[in-house]
C-alpha cells in the first residue's frame, strides 16, 4: 500500500505456501534475473525475518546478486584462478547463469523457510501470551467462587441460626 500511495512500481507475486514455493520462488528468480539483464536492477538484496530463537526475530538482508557468499571460504582457498580447477564443457555465461539461478531459487526458498519458521514462532509468543491470561482469569474465576459460596454459606447459617431464634421454644 505504501508503494502504491508513493507512486513507486512494484510488481507483486501469489502469497508463498508450501505447496507453490518452488513456483513461486521460479517466478521471482526469472522476474529478478530478467531485470538484472535488462540492467534495471543492480544488486539484489532479499530481507527477511529470520527466526534467532522461538522467542526473538531479526530482520536480515541476504545479498542475492552478486552472490558474494556462495562458496564459503575454505573452497576459495589456495586456488588462484578458478577456470584452472574446472573442466568447461558449456559456454561460461551459460554455466554462469544456471549456477546463479539455482543459487537463487535456493537461497530464497531457504528464506521463505525461514520466514515461516519466524511466523511461527512469533504464533506461539502469542499463544503462550494469551495461555498465561487465562490462567490469570482461572485464578480469578476460582478466587470469585470461593468468596461467592462462603457468602452464600455465611448468608444461609444467619438466616437458620435467625430462624431458629425466631421459632418459639418448647
Amino acid at each position: 500500500g505504501k508503494l502504491k500511495n508513493e507512486g513507486i512500481p512494484y510488481t507483486m507475486f501469489p502469497g508463498v505456501k508450501i505447496q507453490n514455493m518452488v513456483d513461486i520462488v521460479t517466478q521471482i528468480k526469472d522476474f529478478v534475473l530478467q531485470k538484472v539483464l535488462d540492467k534495471e536492477f543492480g544488486k539484489v538484496i532479499c530481507v527477511f525475518a529470520y527466526p534467532e530463537s522461538i522467542s526473538k526475530q531479526e530482520v536480515r538482508a541476504l545479498t542475492l546478486i552478486p552472490a558474494e557468499n556462495a562458496y564459503p571460504e575454505e573452497m576459495k582457498a589456495g586456488i588462484e584462478d578458478p577456470k584452472e580447477e574446472v573442466f568447461i564443457e558449456s559456454e561460461l555465461d551459460d554455466l554462469m547463469m544456471h549456477l546463479n539461478e539455482l543459487w537463487m531459487i535456493s537461497k530464497l526458498i531457504q528464506t521463505f523457510q525461514d520466514h515461516k519458521m519466524s511466523e511461527g514462532a512469533a504464533q506461539a509468543m502469542q499463544l503462550d501470551g494469551n495461555l498465561e491470561n487465562l490462567m490469570d482469569y482461572e485464578k480469578k474465576l476460582k478466587m470469585s467462587f470461593v468468596k461467592t459460596r462462603r457468602e452464600i454459606i455465611d448468608t444461609s447459617l444467619r438466616e437458620t441460626v435467625s430462624a431458629m431464634m425466631a421459632a418459639p421454644q418448647h
